[in-house]
């Protein structure tokens, strides 16, 4: 079995993308690592807790904009160009004005402004890889909304050395460069007017895709931001690194949702059960394999690492990183639940998720003490709890099975339909 799930990936066209995913986590462990030593690890920590505040504030100001124009241009809906804009420009610049004024009065010490400003521009960039990717490009959406942001940050480190607003400044200035090339290659892509017309949908807010944009990242960046306060300096700047290297066992989980967003969204919309079942196998095979190849892979060169940099991989840290690696694992195995809840009109599964994981890492991190292998341990267990309930319920509300599991499962015929 394990050989027919090979060749199916082998001759898959996901492979080059991948391939491609590979590049870039490669790139952004290099920039990340490359500023951990460059910088040190206190200095790191303190810049990588803003950063990941500047990231959740791109969530949150953008509506779930990403979602709804993925979905949209995918699915054959369309949407007018006054509903581009304002999702992709408009919106996250009044909500960003006016959170920067809010939290500038409530909490003065962190440079809102410049925060807000770079959470903007990396929603923006996000949205235009949205929409290149229900254009057809897969690899380079995927390059924008990945590594852009990591790539900004790397050159405002270098630009603006020794303080964090000016690292942010000069990493706004990178990003509105990126976001000026990817809107003039959106504008001349041939596929432009038939995706963005008059009759499209126009622009509305709707609260399930924000609220599970909003959760998803809150839950990918709490523990970063809530580490900042429970953990050193230097720990939280440790632990942001081996984050970053386990990370890299769920790469082939971001080129599934990349690869399988466009079918599932458009199987939903034809609604054709076998053809969403399908293309949540597919996301299952892209990730699984490839998945538990990188699991062994991070594990050799953990206990390698750790062999010859006992003083810096101590028992604890090396406790954090195998827990680390453990969840990603787990989110390998699920990697469809998410997606297909997201795009099939259950975001409010997806948000419910989201917020369990939140909600059962702060619990454990409020009674717990705080070390670096409890707070991996916490971070873990929520996110993992919180998708295998999405699994759970995706399951029940759609009959379909989200995890690696159904890659075993019979196939049914075509003539299934969603009711």
């Amino acid at each position: 079995m394990v050989r027919a799930l090979s060749q199916r990936l082998i001759g898959n066209p996901a492979s080059s993308a991948v391939l491609v995913r590979g590049a870039i986590v490669a790139i952004n462990f290099a920039v990340v690592a490359g500023l951990a030593a460059w910088l040190g690890l206190s200095f790191f920590g303190e810049l990588m807790v803003v950063w990941a505040m500047a990231m959740v504030s791109a969530t949150i100001i953008g509506l779930g904009a990403p979602l709804i124009l993925l979905r949209d241009l995918s699915s054959g809906a369309g949407l007018t160009m006054l509903a581009v804009l304002s999702y992709v420009f408009v919106y996250p610049a009044i909500f960003a004005v006016i959170g920067a004024m809010a939290l500038a009065a409530i909490w003065p010490e962190i440079p809102w402004g410049i925060v807000l400003l770079v959470g903007y521009l990396c929603h923006a960039a996000t949205c235009l890889a949205s929409i290149m990717r229900a254009f057809g490009s897969m690899q380079w959406s995927m390059i924008l909304r990945d590594t852009g942001p990591v790539l900004a940050l790397g050159l405002g480190a270098v630009l603006g050395v020794g303080q964090i607003e000016a690292v942010l400044g000069a990493a706004a200035v990178v990003l509105v460069g990126m976001v000026v090339i990817a809107m003039l290659w959106c504008l001349r892509h041939e596929r432009w007017f038939a995706c963005i017309r008059p009759a499209g949908r126009g622009a509305i807010l709707p609260l399930s895709m924000w609220s599970t944009s909003v959760l998803g990242m809150g839950a990918a960046q709490v523990d970063i931001i809530l580490g900042g306060l429970l953990l050193s300096s230097g720990d939280i700047g440790l632990y942001v690194l081996l984050r970053r290297i386990t990370n890299l066992i769920a790469l082939p989980v971001s080129v599934a949702t990349w690869v399988s967003a466009v079918p599932i969204a458009a199987a939903f919309g034809a609604a054709d059960r076998a053809g969403l079942r399908a293309a949540s196998r597919q996301a299952s095979l892209v990730a699984l394999l490839p998945g538990l190849a990188l699991l062994a892979i991070c594990i050799v060169a953990l206990s390698l690492f750790q062999a010859v940099a006992q003083d810096f991989l101590g028992p604890a840290a090396l406790l954090a990183a195998i827990v680390l690696g453990l969840g990603a694992a787990v989110q390998v195995g699920l990697a469809a639940s998410y997606t297909v809840a997201t795009l099939c009109h259950l975001a409010h599964v997806a948000a419910i998720g989201r917020l369990a994981s939140i909600v059962v890492y702060l619990v454990i991190a409020v009674i717990a003490p705080m070390n670096l292998a409890t707070h991996a341990g916490a971070y873990v267990l929520g996110i993992s709890l919180g998708s295998a309930l999405v699994w759970v319920l995706v399951r029940h509300r759609l009959g379909i099975d989200t995890s690696a599991v159904a890659l075993w499962a019979k196939q049914e015929g075509r003539q299934w339909t969603l009711s």
